[in-house]
């Protein structure tokens, strides 16, 4: 029913519903405005005609509208009552039903029209938007076939002549000593960081193409944080930056160890960068919140530029002057944090000067990741159960494939991509089609054997170390 009449009238009430049947409508009928909203609540009205002798009218009107524009309302005005001012087409009592119902009618009609039309207004925007970001996503793709493209030539042609220059001013250096020569000293010294720099971003570009998958562990997060201070502390002392550090808590949070690293010291380099024209001051803290683990750097300098601030995780993006830096360093600590199931978030400071750069990492509670393995030999059951039992996820291990289609949807399942029941490669899909968003995880003899479809593999023989970190990897993966 979509033509909703609110009023304590018998007469208009009893009249109006009948004429409504006749012209082959069913109207519903209600007295009182708390019985109107739950109705409203409930079902989609078109037309809605309403007493004004009702008290508070006018706030339930405007409610109704609110949320629902395509509604039509109409007023039902007792001559002696007072008017009322709302926009509103009015129906004065008494008034003729022949004239009345076909109008009640043809508004459902044109409110339902409306209705469907911004509805698909609606959608055509949201598909409009999902189309805006393929595009953006297709040409992120593109760019980073273009850099794996680069990434490969420039680690063979660059690396091998950077070798030969760092050679020659090792030779160069040993000269210079033994003549005593101060000048030809300093020219190798030149040459070195020369061969540095080129070096550090030929990494960047290589690692960034490759996106290599990260190992979690849970060692102390204070040993990657540890290597990123290590790393960028030469850089903090030849800007005379200086470098508070709070202390760092105790917790467990999967990470890997080298590749956080790099994400800190990337965060630490940028702050030392613009600290050096501010304050001189970073401080580097770490939060430890209830589900997940805060890596926060602040810096006293001049903080973000709003007009490059949507652009910061673009590769190639750079504020800093030509030739000081790749533009690459934030884009690698996005997809870092990405692959760590967490984020990255830069901001400017709300207090004083500078910019505020936090790492989000996820705690992993393992016992809320339910695993599924499916192994028909009862030895590789046992062993694959035990190692993820003892480190605390819900394992359920099954024979066959018809077994694990009865249980309850896990979040990884680990199957060998010979299991007996299917041919090759279609272990996959036989998980699949019982538990489509279970992330799979394929033990194979080679990586070359990876099902499509996978999401991840193991190749044999597999070791305990490597199991828990693809399942860690699997269970925040979006």
């Amino acid at each position: 029913m979509t033509i909703l009449l609110i009023t304590r009238d018998l007469d208009v009430g009893e009249i109006l519903i009948a004429a409504l049947a006749r012209a082959g409508k069913q109207a519903r009928w209600i007295t009182s405005l708390d019985e109107a909203r739950e109705v409203i609540e409930q079902e989609i009205q078109h037309v809605v005609v309403i007493d004004t002798v009702l008290t508070g009218f006018a706030d339930f009107v405007d409610g109704v509208r609110e949320g629902r524009p395509w509604v039509r309302v109409f007023l039902l005005d007792d001559p002696d009552a007072p008017a009322f001012r709302t926009g509103l087409p009015t129906l004065p009592k008494p008034f003729d039903v022949a004239e009345l119902s076909p109008l009640l009618v043809r508004e459902e009609e044109s409110a339902e029209l409306d209705r469907r039309r911004r509805t698909f207004e609606a959608r055509a925007g949201e598909l409009v938007e999902r189309q805006q970001d393929l595009t953006r996503e297709l040409e992120h793709s593109e760019r980073l076939a273009t850099l794996g493209r680069i990434a490969a030539s420039m680690a063979h042609e660059i690396n091998n002549p950077l070798a030969v220059v760092r050679s020659a001013a090792l030779y160069m250096r040993e000269v210079a000593e033994k003549a005593g020569d101060p000048e030809m000293l300093e020219c190798a010294a030149d040459l070195d960081l020369a061969v540095d720099r080129v070096g550090t971003f030929v990494q960047h570009v290589c690692g960034f193409a490759r996106r290599e998958r990260p190992v979690l562990t849970d060692a102390p997060l204070a040993g990657a944080i540890e290597i990123a201070l290590r790393l960028v502390k030469p850089r903090l002392r030849n800007r005379n930056v200086q470098l508070e550090q709070n202390p760092i808590p105790t917790m467990a949070v999967p990470h890997d160890p080298p590749r956080l690293a790099q994400a800190v010291m990337n965060l630490l380099s940028n702050a030392a960068d613009a600290a050096s024209a501010g304050g001189g001051r970073v401080v580097l803290s770490v939060i430890d919140n209830e589900d997940h683990v805060v890596v926060r750097v602040e810096d006293d300098g001049p903080g973000l530029d709003p007009e490059i601030q949507g652009k910061l995780f673009e590769p190639f993006t750079s504020t800093k002057p030509s030739g000081q830096g790749t533009g690459l360093g934030l884009a690698i600590t996005r997809q870092i944090l990405i692959d760590h199931g967490g984020s990255v978030v830069l901001r400017n400071r709300p207090d004083r000067p500078g910019t505020c750069a936090e790492l989000l990492l996820p705690r992993l509670d393992t016992s809320a990741y339910p695993v599924l393995i499916v192994d028909s030999d009862a030895l590789v059951l046992r062993a694959l159960s035990a190692t993820l039992r003892s480190e605390g996820f819900p394992v359920t291990a099954v024979a066959s494939f018809a077994e694990a289609a009865t249980m309850a949807t896990p979040r990884v399942a680990v199957i060998d991509s010979h299991h007996h029941d299917v041919l090759a490669g279609n272990v996959v899909q036989r998980i699949h089609s019982a538990h489509p968003k279970a992330h799979v995880l394929v033990i194979v003899d080679s990586l070359a054997d990876t099902p499509d479809g996978a999401a991840g593999a193991l190749t044999k023989p597999w070791s305990p170390k490597a199991l828990v970190a693809e399942v860690r990897r699997l269970c925040i993966r979006v």
